[in-house]
């Protein structure tokens, strides 16, 4: 199976993508490459394999919840641009 030129026109007037004569040519001869590499994983035989979506079996990797002392309020508000001594002082977003 190609991918004419015009298939590539097509897609590309949906997407409203102007392309060049010389882009459509080059995706054309791209996808339709693309296609053959794909036809040849239509002849692996794989009768008697289960379909998956992942082929690996994993579990939920979580570490453990570590208590540990936060930065002081100060060093806090040294890097913020505005404060008032005790707080982030931001504009307000809602009224």
């Amino acid at each position: 199976m190609s991918f004419s030129k015009e298939d590539v026109a097509g897609i590309a007037k949906l997407m409203r993508i102007k392309l060049s004569d010389q882009e459509t040519d080059t995706y054309s001869e791209q996808i339709s490459r693309l296609i053959k590499s794909f036809a040849v994983l239509a002849e692996v035989n794989t009768e008697g394999i289960e379909p998956t979506s992942q082929p690996f079996d994993f579990e939920n990797l979580m570490d453990d919840d570590v208590i540990e002392p936060s930065l002081p309020v100060k060093t806090v508000l040294l890097n913020a641009p505005e404060n008032d001594g005790e707080n982030i002082v931001i504009r307000a977003i809602m009224e």
